[in-house]
């Protein structure tokens, strides 16, 4: 009964932090004002706050400043006694980065930071992700050939698991229709509603598959062209609002699986403080034992 209050609570706490826009700021509100600069110690706390702020600035909608939070942990140099943690913080930062670009429709520039994930920090688990951002990344940036073959590698390696199966489907699809190959971007499209009929896309590629279907043969009057061009368009948009939506709530929960951590850190200082406290009364008690004693024996030999 506990656990199932204890959860039902969190879902409480999380549509929370969804539809209000403070939140995300008041989580960590000693983080609010840190800045970064030469003298600020390379330690793991220096980059968790980092790391911390620019979550919160991101969730936020505070782009420019979760941008300036990402990339002073890029400036971060290695050193030989913290390069671990130094490098751990580096790939996530480099993995919201490309999401800030993601956002600003900046697709090649958050390729870029997605692709520095995907080929360095295979250690992190924003890995798989950072592999499926990329693809779609690539797709909407113009790139098609190459999104698609970055999302079929993933499909087959992580879709799975992941979960998005349907979402990589669909962008694969949609790099398809950007090659303007609409046969097979159909054949994808019919695939998701087979595979997937309850996938939360199935309505707008129903609408899509439509469009598509009443365009053949290829030689159709320019003006269905446009008709189509906007059809995409539009579930491009749908789709990446959808994305955007689901992103902010696992962000959300890592947030709060850090205030929890970091809550159950200060717990532990706490008792360790407490102990350390009661060590040394004891400690002083038995010193004036022995002061007493010491005492009481000069007394009688007198």
């Amino acid at each position: 009964m506990y656990k199932s209050f204890k959860s039902l609570l969190f879902c409480k706490f999380l549509l929370l932090a969804i539809h209000s826009p403070i939140l995300a700021q008041d989580l960590y509100p000693q983080y609010n004002n840190l800045q970064y600069d030469a003298n600020t110690a390379y330690t793991e706390d220096a980059l968790n706050r980092l790391y911390i702020v620019g979550l919160q600035y991101l969730n936020s909608g505070e782009l420019t400043q979760a941008e300036i939070s990402f990339r002073s942990i890029l400036t971060f140099p290695y050193r030989s006694k913290d390069w671990r943690t130094t490098r751990y913080y580096k790939g996530k930062a480099n993995f919201y980065l490309g999401d800030i670009y993601f956002i600003q429709k900046n697709y090649l520039k958050s390729s870029s930071n997605y692709q520095i994930v995907a080929q360095e920090y295979a250690e992190i688990e924003e890995y798989s992700n950072s592999l499926y951002k990329l693809g779609r990344s690539l797709i909407l940036g113009g790139k098609e050939n190459e999104g698609i073959v970055v999302l079929k590698d993933y499909n087959y390696n992580y879709g799975s698991r992941d979960g998005l199966a349907d979402n990589v489907l669909y962008w694969i699809a949609q790099g398809y229709m950007g090659l303007a190959d609409y046969t097979a971007a159909l054949q994808i499209l019919h695939q998701i509603l087979r595979d997937f009929p309850n996938s939360t896309m199935a309505y707008d590629i129903r609408i899509l598959i439509a469009k598509l279907e009443t365009s053949f043969p290829d030689n159709i009057p320019m003006a269905q062209q446009n008709t189509i061009q906007e059809t995409i368009l539009s579930s491009r948009e749908k789709a990446e609002k959808i994305a955007q939506e689901k992103e902010l709530i696992d962000r959300i929960k890592q947030l709060l699986t850090l205030k929890e951590q970091l809550l159950q850190i200060k717990e532990r200082k706490l008792k360790l403080l407490e102990k350390i406290r009661q060590t040394r009364i004891k400690a002083l008690q038995t010193k004036n034992i022995i002061t007493d004693n010491d005492s009481m024996n000069l007394i009688s030999q007198i």
